[in-house]
């Protein structure tokens, strides 16, 4: 039984199966066809522009009633792609044949109806009535109506022009401007330094010709005076003579000044390193003195002593003053003030030093020698 059913359900299952992979095939072409893959070509918006108000025709009240109503149809400006839509200076004329439009409304309120004609403006108001003038009335009896005034009107150009930014300079104009000032600077200093030149040559060209006139006229004085023109070469000879020894005289006398003022600078300069010596000399023999001081200061002298002995150590110091190392050098002849002395020694660590560290050199290997008696 239970295989005779699955047989019977399997025409069943096919069908479903079948018709499964129909629906999506159906739905893969409504897909793939019914969708728009491109995005359509973008389309200029048009856009009705109203330069002024179109200003009703002068008529009598009967004459309204009769005429039928003319307007003025807005002028479509299509804006180009690449410049931005600027409203235009002047609407075009009116063309009789075109079709009766409404301008396009914007304002949330409604236009208030003229009861009255108003009055014509000189200049803008010309072209209208003269294009309504010219156009043929189709009756006599038919009069246009007023005209009334739209929603919005397109302000003057050249009031809705905004002032232009001025143009922030940028980092490149500064440094251009800079190169500019800095060329004009040059171009500047150029010019002044071939005028000072050309200047120079002109001076430079009047001497040159006094000087070829003042030898034109010694040339004619030579010419009178030969003999007089020799003896004054040989007195200029003289005089050249006399100037060349006076200038090796000069430099000799400033060469030996020289030396002499080199001389006494050394003699300067070794006398202060003398005095600086003396000075740290001064220096090393009060804080030796300090030091042999202190070490005897705590000095515990044994008593009954014969004479004054003294006790002689070497002493190895470090840069802050602390002993490294005592070495008996000579002994007293009595061991117990020469160890009394020893003790001392260790006891007064750190010992003063002088607060140059140049000067440790002078304390690092010290010979300390203590008496008895002071």
């Amino acid at each position: 039984m239970a295989l005779r059913d699955s047989s019977r359900s399997e025409p069943g299952l096919l069908l479903a199966s079948i018709l499964t992979l129909l629906i999506h095939i159906i739905f893969a072409i409504v897909m793939v066809f019914g969708l728009q893959w491109n995005d359509p070509p973008l389309e200029g918006m048009v856009v009705d522009l109203w330069h002024e108000l179109p200003q009703p025709v002068q008529s009598s009240q009967k004459e309204a009633s009769l005429k039928p109503r003319v307007t003025q149809p807005p002028v479509k400006i299509a804006p180009s792609p690449p410049k931005p839509m600027q409203p235009s200076a002047k609407a075009e004329p009116l063309q009789s044949k075109q079709p009766v439009q409404q301008p396009v409304k914007v304002a949330s309120l409604p236009p208030k109806p003229i009861q009255q004609p108003a009055k014509a403006e000189p200049s803008p108001a010309k072209p209208v009535q003269q294009a309504i003038q010219a156009e043929p009335l189709p009756s006599k009896t038919a009069a246009p109506a007023p005209i009334k005034k739209p929603d919005i009107a397109l302000k003057d150009k050249t009031k809705d022009l905004k002032p232009i930014e001025e143009k922030k300079p940028t980092p490149e104009d500064q440094d251009k401007k800079n190169l500019e000032k800095q060329k004009n600077a040059m171009q500047a200093q150029l010019q002044h330094k071939q005028e000072q030149e050309r200047l120079r040559e002109q001076e430079r060209l009047r001497d040159e010709q006094k000087r070829q006139a003042a030898q034109k006229a010694e040339a004619q004085r030579l010419e009178r005076e030969q003999e007089r023109l020799r003896d004054e070469q040989k007195r200029q000879a003289a005089q050249r003579a006399e100037a060349q020894r006076l200038e090796q005289e000069t430099q000799r006398k400033i060469q030996l000044a020289a030396e002499q003022a080199e001389a006494q600078r050394l003699q300067r300069e070794q006398a202060q390193q003398a005095a600086a010596r003396a000075r740290l000399m001064g220096e090393v023999d009060k804080y030796k003195a300090m030091i042999v001081a202190k070490i005897r200061s705590r000095v515990i002298t044994p008593p009954n002593l014969p004479g004054n002995p003294v006790a002689e150590f070497s002493v190895t110091l470090l840069p802050g003053g602390d002993i490294l190392a005592v070495k008996l050098r000579k002994s007293s002849g009595h061991p117990a003030f020469d160890n009394a002395v020893e003790r001392a020694i260790f006891i007064s660590a750190p010992l003063p030093l002088p607060p140059d560290p140049t000067l440790f050199t002078e304390f690092r290997n010290l010979n300390i020698k203590v008496y008895y008696h002071e």
